[in-house]
């Protein structure tokens, strides 16, 4: 509504920004906050020439962002335990002195809670619970195909008219050449698949491959070998306008307690860049102002 108001046309807006809107929100643009969708454009298409090119990672996220934040953690004389779920936070004398896992108190002079709002509440932590809002969120699809061989075309598109929204080349990203009988994967998503939640996965690899074959002429006589569905339910927090003012900030009511993730306010939609943009904050204010 905006957007109308503003004088998109319904095309520029069905073109242009609704797939803006689709992939940085994740969630449809009737429902989707004016503001985020403000702070996204102020970014990525106002502020330089940089903020709006489209980057592809030629690893996968795990390789390009887990790793070396391992390496730099342990770099700097940190640990980082894996599989190793926080039981509470030690309080006292209204400071946060460190938590307990499996048992084991591990005592720190700051802490920084990067995690969903459910997990949050677990954890009981007095005058730090998020508001029931903050649970709504919103799922994305994901659907890796393996074709029986290269349908050719440009390493990734988004599609328009299409349920599916965005296709990527994996292989042709990545720069791998498959292993024989391995097959030519093509990964595909959909961003505020609510719509799909109820529908079987055969059924949204059917539709994907309809997509597909529809976006790259190369595979229509391709052999789908294998299809892979994944459902994040809870992706990410919900972009309802209502819900925004119940964002808390970095700093908690405990004095050494700091919130960090997507879902804390730091004026972005629930995005990487947030979730990148609060632990930077979330640091800082821990280590006193300091860089």
């Amino acid at each position: 509504a905006a957007l109308a108001a503003l004088g998109q046309s319904a095309r520029a807006r069905r073109a242009l920004w609704d797939p803006v809107i689709w992939a940085t929100l994740n969630a449809d643009p009737e429902r989707a906050s004016a503001k985020l969708l403000a702070a996204v454009v102020g970014r990525a298409l106002l502020a330089s020439r940089e903020g709006s090119r489209f980057l592809l990672p030629a690893l996968p996220l795990s390789e390009l962002t887990v790793e070396p934040a391992r390496k730099l953690l342990e770099s700097r004389g940190g640990t980082l335990r894996t599989r190793a779920a926080v039981d509470a936070v030690v309080i006292e004398s209204g400071r946060a002195r460190g938590v307990v896992v499996a048992g084991e108190r591990i005592d720190a002079d700051a802490v920084i809670l990067a995690v969903p709002p459910p997990a949050l509440r677990r954890l009981e932590v007095p005058g730090v619970a998020p508001h029931a809002l903050l649970d709504r969120a919103t799922p994305i699809v994901s659907v890796s195909l393996w074709l029986d061989r290269d349908p050719g075309g440009p390493p990734f598109l988004g599609l328009l008219g299409c349920e599916t929204q965005w296709l990527f080349q994996v292989d042709r990203i990545h720069g791998r050449h498959r292993d024989a009988g391995s097959g030519h994967r093509i990964a595909c998503v959909r961003s505020g698949a609510d719509a799909w939640n109820e529908i079987p996965r055969d059924e949204i690899a059917a539709i994907v491959i309809r997509d597909v074959r529809s976006a790259l002429p190369g595979a229509v006589g391709a052999v789908v070998q294998n299809h892979l569905v994944v459902t994040e339910h809870a992706a990410t927090l919900a972009p309802d306008p209502e819900i925004q003012p119940h964002r808390p900030g970095t700093r908690t009511a405990i004095a050494g307690l700091y919130l960090a993730g997507d879902w804390v306010d730091t004026g972005l939609p629930a995005t990487l860049e947030g979730a990148a943009l609060s632990g930077h904050r979330a640091a800082r204010a821990a280590l006193g102002g300091r860089a």
